[in-house]
């Protein structure tokens, strides 16, 4: 008897185990990050239309590409209480619907401002498909559709633009494979790389390279030196870095001419515009702590402690507003070793 009643609480153990498994399944949540976004049907990556390397008009569309290793194919998604808010990975303009079609929409504006209710987007979970989900409209319910076909979207009736394969969005329909999209998280919010690595670091939009103003390593090699761009690549210490890790998610950024830092006056940590320059480890270590935040696989942002961003603004490193426009992202590429001149791959 005993030995039932043991048999029956073990099956009925495994059995609120398995419903509770499949409902762990169920009702898996999108946390904040950086994400690529699969189309099931399509079986194309979500992607900006257009070159990465231009601040993005706020009404351009949503597209597909065959790969995900860009930062068009990359998404950032933040959890806003009972709703989610996306913005690619080159400006904070958020996605929302317009017409028939699902494209950016401007965060500042006041045509569009009063409106952005319509970029609060549902994302809940296909049952019994890991990491697949249906992405929705908060505002009326309706979900995007992945669209492989020519889709022509029509304002007010008239017809408008052409666009070869695109997003739109409708009613639900369970049994579509259009609207069921894979997201997969590239990463973290902040990322680190081998502290003993020599890296380069290029604009992600342009054919410059950190580098110290003068003319060589021994006229650069003092405090106060600031840093700038430079075309030529040129294996030199002032152009080779380290990023070590410092305190919780921060690095500092240690240049090999001399073993000083990367720095921002104390006085001016909130100040937009302002200049970087060399200097010695200080004990207020907040003007030298930085983190890096993937935007792909091969590109990054680094964000100050004050909240700002490195940015190439004149061919200067300063820092600016973060908004993750084109000329915030770079590129680690090896400085030395096997792979030497080949950019850093964050997502292994």
């Amino acid at each position: 008897m005993k030995l039932m009643k043991s048999g029956l609480l073990l099956g009925l153990l495994m059995s609120i185990c398995g419903l509770n498994a499949q409902k762990r399944l169920v009702t898996a949540q999108i946390t904040e990050g950086i994400y690529s976004i699969y189309n099931e049907e399509v079986k194309q990556y979500l992607c900006l239309e257009g070159r990465w390397d231009e601040t993005p008009a706020y009404n351009k569309a949503l597209s597909f590409s065959n790969t995900r290793n860009n930062p068009n194919s990359y998404f950032y998604i933040k959890k806003e209480g009972d709703h989610y808010l996306m913005h690619p990975m080159n400006c904070d303009h958020k996605i929302g619907p317009m017409c028939d079609a699902v494209q950016l929409w401007q965060v500042v504006g006041t045509h569009l401002k009063e409106h952005m209710e319509y970029c609060d987007l549902l994302i809940n979970p296909v049952s019994n498909k890991k990491g697949v989900y249906r992405i929705g409209l908060k505002i009326d319910s309706k979900y995007w559709s992945g669209n492989p076909k020519k889709t022509i979207v029509t304002i007010e009736g008239r017809p408008g633009q052409v666009f070869e394969a695109s997003v739109t969005h409708g009613k639900l329909n369970k049994t579509s494979l259009r609207q069921q999209w894979k997201i997969e998280k590239m990463s973290n919010s902040y990322a680190y790389v081998d502290s003993n690595q020599k890296f380069m670091i290029k604009s992600a939009t342009s054919p410059y390279y950190w580098d110290l103003k003068g003319d060589s390593d021994n006229s650069t090699n003092r405090n106060g030196t600031i840093l700038w761009m430079s075309k030529k690549m040129l294996h030199t210490n002032d152009k080779r870095y380290k990023l070590k890790r410092d305190n919780g998610e921060w690095v500092y950024i240690q240049v090999q001419n001399g073993g000083r830092n990367i720095n921002v006056d104390k006085s001016n940590l909130k100040t937009t515009g302002q200049q970087l320059e060399l200097w010695d480890r200080k004990s207020d270590l907040k003007g030298q702590r930085y983190a890096i935040i993937p935007t792909s696989p091969t590109t990054c942002v680094f964000k100050t402690y004050a909240g700002l961003a490195l940015e190439n603004i004149g061919q200067k490193v300063k820092q600016n507003t973060l908004s993750f426009a084109p000329a915030q992202h770079w590129q680690l590429i090896y400085a030395d070793g096997p792979k030497k001149g080949q950019p850093y791959y964050f997502k292994k």
